[in-house]
């Protein structure tokens, strides 16, 4: 049982650094707070006993969790914040299929340009003008891009929690410029795009979109034309099915 405590005083350390290096605290502040942490947990080495130890476990956790949360910012988001507001002509890599909404097409990318951070995108396109791309296929599109952390000018951690940094909004024609060379790694969105195409072949329209959700994850058509039914599942406390 000491061991699962100790497990749990640097989980809960580590969380709580990251935690407050994300929400609370400047990003000028992490590398001195994780210089004196560590100070602290290397001092809990000369404490002897069970309090001491704590004191190591907890100081470590917390100065690995800012010095850790201070690299990704340096690296990802503050790159990517350098950019926001600018109007690009990006290259950039197809990650997955279209996702069609009302009035607007959402398109998974890996971003190639040299002259921006190697990261996961978002591209908002209301032309229509990214329909047909698939996994896989290599594109040049201008964009206006925008941060992945704000939207409607309030905080929103729904992007970068899957690991996108950056939202692009379509501005200019996009360009498909060839396939990626290991685009067989893409299998497995070719493998749910397959399924959801004999969903379509094999169920009617009004379970289609059902089954769709439930076996490939795709609540796109669930939540755009079935509200009613989305809303009932909530409240009957089903949703998360």
């Amino acid at each position: 049982m000491r061991e699962i405590r100790y497990l749990a005083t640097l989980s809960v350390s580590f969380a709580l650094a990251v935690f407050t290096a994300h929400y609370i605290l400047p990003a000028s502040w992490l590398l001195p707070l994780a210089t004196v942490f560590a100070a602290a947990g290397l001092a809990g080495l000369a404490i002897r006993n069970d309090i001491g130890r704590r004191v190591m476990l907890i100081g470590l956790a917390l100065a690995c969790g800012f010095a850790l949360y201070h690299t990704h910012y340096e690296r990802v988001l503050a790159p990517c914040e350098n950019i926001v507001g600018e109007k690009l002509t990006v290259s950039a890599r197809v990650t997955s299929y279209p996702d069609y909404r009302s009035g607007c097409i959402l398109q998974n990318v890996r971003f190639c340009d040299e002259e921006l951070p190697n990261v996961s995108g978002l591209i908002i396109d209301y032309d229509s003008e990214t329909s047909g791309l698939a996994p896989g296929d290599e594109i040049s599109v201008t964009l206006k891009l925008n941060p992945a952390n704000t939207r409607y000018n309030s905080e929103y951690d729904a992007n970068i929690s899957k690991g996108l940094y950056l939202v692009g909004t379509v501005c200019g024609g996009i360009e498909r410029t060839g396939r990626w060379d290991k685009s067989f790694l893409d299998f497995p969105q070719y493998t749910v795009n397959r399924i959801r195409e004999k969903i379509d072949a094999v169920f009617p329209d009004n379970a289609a979109f059902f089954m769709k959700a439930l076996l490939t994850g795709d609540k796109s058509e669930y939540y755009a034309e079935h509200e009613d039914l989305s809303c009932a599942m909530g409240i009957a406390g089903l949703a998360h099915v």
